[in-house]
């Protein structure tokens, strides 16, 4: 049981590949009828803009980090900078408020693995996927198998933690955008997480544009331009604007939260 909704995985092979086998959108035009749509805000109200941090910090690997051990490293940061932003959204983003994973009226999206397709809430998926995540990344098959190379399932994982989170937080900007501009500094905030870690994704083939074309308002209205029917992997498609400055130092943690 997570929230007020029941889980009924099978053990094992069914919480292990439920990420893995969804990754498409879809139409809302079949969501059940006891299933209402999240209200959708207009994005003229978001201001695009950041916090003042150097965006260009991670475009390179630092030379105390293996490439491998960057990667993880990234992806363990995005989850728990979403944990902290759902902590905040929890008091408006709710099983009642939320009853399913949706980023607008364009689409929908579901847990489904080999036995069931299922619609749950924001903050339950949100919960699954984190406990996923932490799963895998902490597997030893995946992740401390002693080589320096991750294996092509590691790849898939990193890629579905990285989409998963993103749209997440597009959930959010899409869904809420009347609320987070009134929190003070939170849109900044968002803008940040959301563009820092999209560079990185794209920047490493985690995650292409054509996986996350419904937020290209977002990305707009903030000043990103990707190349978003691009559909080829390793595309270095993200394109720094001028207001991002440029850096040579590494932080080892960014905790954008910190700043509200």
């Amino acid at each position: 049981m997570i929230g007020n909704q029941k889980i009924n995985f099978r053990r094992g092979r069914s919480l292990k590949r439920a990420i893995q086998t969804t990754d498409s959108t879809k139409l809302v035009d079949n969501i059940p009828q006891n299933l209402k749509i999240n209200e959708i805000s207009p994005l003229d109200l978001l201001k695009g803009k950041m916090l003042d941090f150097d965006l260009n910090f991670f475009a390179t690997c630092p030379a105390h980090f293996t490439y491998k051990k960057w990667l993880i490293f990234n992806a363990e940061d995005f989850l728990y900078e979403m944990e902290k932003v759902f902590n905040i959204c929890s008091l408006f983003c709710t099983d009642e408020t939320c009853p399913i994973f949706t980023c607008g009226y364009e689409c929908r999206f579901t847990w489904k693995d080999d036995f069931f397709e299922q619609y749950f809430s924001v903050p339950v998926y949100f919960s699954m996927l984190r406990i996923w995540s932490r799963t895998q990344l902490s597997s030893p098959k995946l992740f401390d198998n002693g080589k320096e190379e991750l294996n092509i399932d590691a790849i898939e994982v990193l890629g579905t933690i990285f989409r998963r989170l993103i749209r997440l937080l597009g959930h959010i900007f899409i869904c809420h955008t009347r609320i987070i501009t009134q929190i003070h500094r939170f849109e900044r905030v968002l803008n940040t997480i959301l563009v820092r870690f999209t560079m990185f994704a794209i920047q490493q083939s985690l995650v292409l544009p054509v996986h996350i074309t419904f937020l290209r308002p977002i990305y707009d209205k903030i000043g990103v331009h990707l190349k978003w029917d691009s559909h080829l992997k390793y595309s270095k498609s993200f394109a720094l604007t001028d207001r991002m400055r440029f850096g040579k130092d590494f932080p080892n943690f960014l905790f954008f939260m910190n700043k509200l």
